[in-house]
Formats: structure tokens, sequence, C-alpha cells
């Protein structure tokens, strides 16, 4: 939970103690910009979900109704599971962004792109 809830850190906006900077001391235009990029990664992370999820519940039904191959129904699953980080990440790119980061530094699951989100994090705030 901390490591999630940290990530939450590194992307809050502004400080009220310096409103040029966010709570980690990191200049506000630099996480404007970290923002969008993690943005862009979490519009085609679930673009890519929703896509596989689609498939998997068309494939699943016609398994259901007779006309499906279970084991084509099974590798979409598969597909599907392997692609989505967890379903709290969905939420937003915010929750995206932590859950993303959670799983990779704690080694929960390897994901393309919880590991493109985290190299967002490491190019901005890394040291």
């Amino acid at each position: 939970i901390v490591t999630h809830e940290f990530a939450h850190t590194l992307m809050d906006m502004r400080s009220k103690l310096d409103p040029d900077r966010n709570f980690m001391g990191a200049d506000y235009d630099t996480v404007k910009q970290a923002r969008r990029e993690i943005q862009a990664v979490f519009k085609r992370y679930t673009d890519d979900v929703g896509r596989k999820e689609t498939l998997k519940d068309q494939l699943m039904m016609d398994v259901l109704t007779g006309d499906g191959d279970p084991k084509r129904a099974s590798e979409a699953f598969q597909d599907w599971q392997n692609t989505r980080i967890s379903k709290y990440s969905l939420v937003n790119a915010d929750e995206f962004l932590a859950e993303s980061f959670a799983n990779e530094r704690l080694g929960v699951s390897s994901n393309p792109y919880a590991r493109e989100a985290v190299d967002i994090l490491d190019k901005y705030f890394g040291r």
C-alpha cells in the first residue's frame, strides 16, 4: 500500500507551501509533462485492455453457445489477463500509475505498460 501511495505523491500537482513545485519538490512544469506522458500510456493501455476484453467475452460466449473453440477462448482470456495490470489500474491515469509503480517495484508482476509508466517516472524523477 505504501509503495502505491508513494507513486501518487510524485504526481501531486502543487504544494501549498511552494506553488511552483509538487509535494516531492519537483518543478510543476516537469510534473505536467510527466502527467501528459502517463496519460498517453494510460489511453493506449485502456484501449488495448478493452479490445482484448471484448474479444475474450465474444469467444467465451461462443463456447457457451456451443459454437466456439475453448482453446482459442482460453488463449484470449490469458492474453487479456496478462495485459491488465489490475482492475483498479483501469480507474484513471493516476491509479494506473500507482498500480504500475507498485507492481513493478515490488515484483508482483511485469507488464509492458507498467514498465513504460515506471520508465517515465524514472525519466523525470529518478536519481
